[in-house]
């Protein structure tokens, strides 16, 4: 039975639900809406709600994987053939599935990510608010030259009461940046890059890169309307 040789799934691919930056997140607070220029806001909005439907479809797509494989070991166990060559071709076409999820959710999380950050930091510098141009941006361009297209952007501490809120803010940017950053370091590993003539898909991408570039977007966001209020 030519099925022994097949491995259920790529561990390296699946999704740990326990991971906080997992799973769908908030979107521009109304708050936020009312101190942004509208087509802004709604471009925010937009591309934070397709992070979130990617994010759930992806989600979705490992828990069918999980639930082949446990029948994988199951016809194996029964020696049932006809089974066993059904469930490894349901193996091999949601592992296609999820690689292909992973990607486009990494690349529609790096635009969201690169608009809300340079909305983020237009705001605290007290510049005048432009629509971002990046709108062909890719997952890759990030791990490339991820200094020049996302920034840590700090919001100033000031000397007033909301030092502290603040600082949370800051703290929660730092914490994200952090991780993005150790996992575009894993990326950049040698094992992870291969030659392609489509530079998109010339290194490994995994989940949790996209998951990161969604949630350092959603921190963005969530502290727009603070910072915008600051600078009023």
């Amino acid at each position: 039975m030519t099925s022994e040789a097949m491995p259920p799934f790529r561990h390296t691919n699946m999704v740990n639900f326990d991971d906080p930056a997992a799973g769908a997140r908030p979107l521009l607070a109304d708050e936020g809406r009312h101190r942004l220029p509208g087509n802004i806001t709604t471009r925010l909005r937009e591309m934070g709600a397709a992070c979130n439907d990617i994010s759930l479809a992806l989600a979705a797509a490992v828990l069918d994987l999980v639930r082949y494989t446990d029948r994988y070991e199951l016809d194996r166990a029964s020696d049932s053939e006809t089974s066993l060559g059904t469930t490894e071709a349901l193996i091999a076409v949601t592992a296609s599935h999820i690689d292909s999820l992973t990607r486009l959710y990494a690349d529609t999380a790096a635009v969201y990510a690169v608009w809300a950050c340079e909305v983020l930091d237009e705001t605290v510098r007290r510049r005048p608010i432009k629509q971002p141009e990046y709108l062909h941006i890719a997952a890759v361009d990030i791990y490339l030259l991820t200094g020049v297209h996302l920034p840590l952007v700090q919001i100033p501490v000031t000397g007033d009461q909301r030092i502290q809120q603040t600082q949370l803010h800051n703290n929660a940017l730092d914490a994200t940046y952090r991780l993005l950053a150790a996992a575009i370091d894993e990326i950049r590993q040698p094992a992870n890059i291969r030659r392609d003539n489509d530079r998109t898909k010339a290194v490994t991408v995994e989940p949790r890169f996209a998951m990161l570039l969604h949630q350092y977007a959603t921190d963005c966001i969530q502290a727009l309307p603070f910072a915008a209020g600051l600078c009023e």
